[in-house]
C-alpha cells in the first residue's frame, strides 16, 4: 500500500539550478508575468523552464492574485486630506487621438494632455506635461493599461512617492478621474472621432475650456466653489495660521 501511494504521488521535475534566481530578479526589475520570463530564460540562458514552474517559484516568493495574473501585493486606496495627496490618471479615446487626463481628487483641478498615441512614452509625456502644473504627488493612481507601464513607471518615480495601479475590472478605485472623463466628453470633447491632423487644434480647445473648468465651473464637492476658488481659500487658511 504505502509503495502504491508512493507512485501516486506528484513529481515535481528538477529544473537548472540558476533558474530559480533568475526568475525571481527577473521579476522585480522588470515585473514580467510568468509566459515572458520563461521566453527569457530560453532566449537569454538557454534554460527551459514550465510556466506552471515559474508560477510556483512567483509564489514562494510574491504575493500572486492567481497564479496567471502578475500583480504582487496593492497598496491600500490613497486617500486625500490635502492637494497634491492623490492625483489620479486615465486615458480617454477619442479615435486617431487620445486624451490623457489627470486629476487632483482633492482640489478637482485637472489638466489633459492630447496625445496621438496610446503608448508607455505617450503616457509619460504627457504626464511630464501635466506635472508642469501639479508639481508633484504623494499618490498616483492609474488603471492597468498597457500605457501606464515600462517608460512610464520610470518617469512617474520622479513625481510621485507612491504610483498605485488599481485592481483590475474595478474602475470605481479611479472613480474621480472617471467622472472628470465623462465631464471632458460631454462638457468639451464630445463623443465624435478625431483625426490625427486636429491635434493640435483640439488641444487649444481643451486647454481654453480647462480655464473655464478651473475658473467658472463650481463644484459640489467644493461647496460650490471653482476650484480656482476652492485653492485660493486654502491658500488664504494656510496664510493665516
Amino acid at each position: 500500500m504505502k509503495y502504491k501511494a508512493a507512485n501516486q504521488r506528484k513529481r515535481i521535475k528538477r529544473i537548472d539550478y540558476r533558474a530559480e534566481g533568475l526568475i525571481i530578479s527577473r521579476r522585480k526589475d522588470k515585473e514580467e508575468c510568468g509566459q515572458k520570463i520563461r521566453w527569457w530564460l530560453d532566449k537569454f540562458h538557454g534554460i527551459i523552464v514550465s510556466v506552471a514552474q515559474i508560477y510556483r517559484i512567483l509564489g514562494k516568493h510574491f504575493t500572486l492574485h492567481s497564479k496567471w495574473q502578475k500583480w504582487t501585493r496593492r497598496q491600500p486606496l490613497p486617500k486625500a486630506e490635502a492637494s497634491r495627496q492623490v492625483i489620479q490618471g486615465d486615458t480617454v479615446d477619442l479615435g486617431e487621438l487620445f486624451a490623457f487626463n489627470f486629476i487632483d481628487i482633492f482640489t478637482k483641478e485637472a489638466i489633459t494632455i492630447i496625445q496621438a498615441e496610446i503608448t508607455s512614452s505617450a503616457a509619460a509625456y504627457a504626464l511630464e506635461k501635466a506635472f508642469t502644473f501639479f508639481g508633484g504627488t504623494v499618490w498616483l493612481q492609474t488603471d492597468n493599461g498597457s500605457e501606464y507601464k515600462s517608460i512610464f513607471r520610470k518617469v512617474a518615480k520622479r513625481y510621485c512617492q507612491h504610483l498605485r495601479q488599481i485592481t483590475p475590472y474595478q474602475k470605481e478605485e479611479n472613480g474621480f478621474v472617471e467622472s472628470f472623463n465623462r465631464t471632458f466628453r460631454k462638457e468639451c470633447a464630445g463623443w465624435r472621432y478625431y483625426k490625427l491632423k486636429e491635434k493640435d487644434q483640439l488641444q487649444s480647445y481643451v486647454n481654453k475650456w480647462l480655464d473655464e473648468y478651473h475658473m467658472e465651473r463650481p463644484h459640489l464637492s467644493l461647496n460650490l466653489q471653482t476650484p480656482r476658488e476652492f485653492v485660493n481659500s486654502l491658500n488664504e487658511r494656510r496664510a493665516m495660521v
